[in-house]
């Protein structure tokens, strides 16, 4: 007589579930990394984008002032073209849930260090002749800034005599 009533799993198909599940669970992982550090690499390219429009800005014509600041739990730039608040431009560079710090450097003192997320950075220029950054009315000079979610941090670095920009 045949058992004709099978209830149950064997267990070669519950370790095939199994495999299935963990390999499905290892891509929704992956993907979720890659998008949550995607604000990361964006934020950092937008800030450094900015930075090198406002150099090559400055060697023409025009100067061009950068400020950072927060509103509403997001990061906005301004752009002012010649000190003329008609020529602002305004653009959302990162969400309130990324770290944005400012490091300034001045020779003989200590680093100051700005975070975006909670005051407004400002001061920020290029030499019209060389390219160079500027320091601000105190001194200090924009060296870097570091944008990080908690897992990955890129550096946005500005050389100091020529204004290159470059991420890290």
């Amino acid at each position: 007589m045949k058992k004709t009533d099978n209830r149950g799993f064997s267990l070669v198909e519950l370790i095939a579930v199994l495999a299935i599940m963990a390999v499905l669970v290892g891509i929704f992982a992956f993907g979720y990394s890659l998008i949550s550090n995607k604000q990361v690499d964006q934020c950092a390219k937008k800030i450094q984008v900015s930075l090198e429009n406002a150099r090559t800005t400055s060697l023409g014509k025009s100067s061009v002032d950068l400020k950072f600041y927060p509103s509403g739990g997001k990061i906005y730039l301004e752009k002012t073209l010649d000190g003329d608040a008609s020529k602002a431009t305004t653009s959302e560079i990162g969400d309130g849930k990324l770290s944005v710090k400012f490091m300034f450097k001045k020779s003989g003192a200590a680093n100051v260090e700005k975070n975006a997320a909670t005051v407004a950075v400002t001061g920020i220029a290029f030499d019209r002749a060389s390219g160079a950054i500027k320091a601000d009315n105190t001194g200090y000079y924009l060296d870097s800034v570091k944008v990080s979610n908690g897992r990955k941090t890129l550096t946005v670095s500005v050389e100091k005599l020529t204004g290159r920009v470059t991420i890290d």
